[in-house]
């Protein structure tokens, strides 16, 4: 029976995500490098094949593999959601592959791209790194290794980004392909792109950063990745967002809420923990009494 490009997708997703997010531990991958394909439109690339690029370039470069959070938070913010990764830098370079949830991605769920739950692949480079070296190392990852085209990368970011631009030149990503928000506006705003410091932030996060974008095949730029500038050297790679990117296909919201549900189930068995509101709330489910 031949398979859709987008079922292959979609199917293949839910193997690897079960595989590579263990609730607070690495865990085998389920899937193998045969989690891809080739049809009339090229090369499919998973989210497990990404995953296993992304760790094997990493770890090449001698970044360990840090625990993941679990899912359940235990705080009131993110209706008890783990928001996004948390890596605190050091001498050692370091990465995470993190599950997250996003309760304000509920009023977007319409929108192509958006996830109920999607997997960050954070990491730290070491305190004191050159981040010139740095930001090479992320555009060499995501151009040689991934293999996007750097005639689709978009960035966004502040005047704090000007003394990366003559690095970004040297991968062709000049002119209009950059995007400058006034710095006041992205510090009052704290969405990324130029800022991150989500109100209530449970970590008090609050940094300058840029964000990478690819420009897909509706004319619209999806964000797959927010890198941090100046002292604080630590990023992170949307994973689902990367394999969209690679594939030119959006997944959607529905396709991820069986494994928002698996997922949430199993860590509030693990960790006896009672399932938090924005399970409820992502799901579409009334609260318990």
């Amino acid at each position: 029976m031949k398979i859709s490009r987008r079922k292959f997708i979609i199917t293949s997703t839910a193997l690897g995500f079960a595989g590579i997010t263990g609730i607070g531990k690495k865990t085998a991958l389920a899937s193998e490098p045969s989690d891809r394909i080739s049809n009339e439109n090229g090369v499919t690339d998973t989210v497990t094949h990404t995953t296993k690029i992304l760790e094997q370039y990493f770890t090449r470069a001698g970044y360990v593999l840090s625990p993941a959070a679990p899912m359940i938070s235990g705080l009131s913010f993110n209706g008890g959601l783990n928001y996004d990764d948390y890596i605190t830098p050091s001498s050692q370079a370091k990465y995470v592959i993190q599950p997250s949830s996003r309760m304000e991605d509920i009023a977007k769920k319409n929108q192509n791209g958006t996830l109920p739950l999607f997997t960050g692949f954070g990491f730290a480079h070491p305190i004191n790194s050159n981040q010139i070296k740095n930001t090479k190392f992320i555009f060499d990852c995501l151009i040689g290794n991934i293999g996007l085209d750097p005639t689709l990368i978009h960035i966004t970011s502040t005047e704090l980004i000007k003394p990366l631009l003559p690095t970004l030149e040297g991968y062709g990503i000049t002119g209009n392909k950059i995007q400058l928000t006034p710095l006041s506006q992205a510090r009052k705003e704290g969405a990324g792109s130029g800022w991150f410091a989500p109100a209530g932030h449970p970590k008090n996060a609050n940094y300058p950063t840029y964000s990478i974008e690819y420009r897909m095949p509706d004319g619209k730029d999806l964000e797959i990745a927010e890198i941090s500038i100046h002292d604080l050297p630590a990023a992170a790679i949307g994973i689902e967002r990367l394999a969209m990117a690679k594939n030119q296909a959006y997944f959607s919201w529905n396709d991820y809420l069986p494994q928002f549900k698996e997922l949430l189930q199993a860590d509030s068995e693990k960790n006896h923990n009672l399932l938090p509101v924005g399970y409820y709330e992502i799901l579409g489910l009334p609260k318990p009494a």
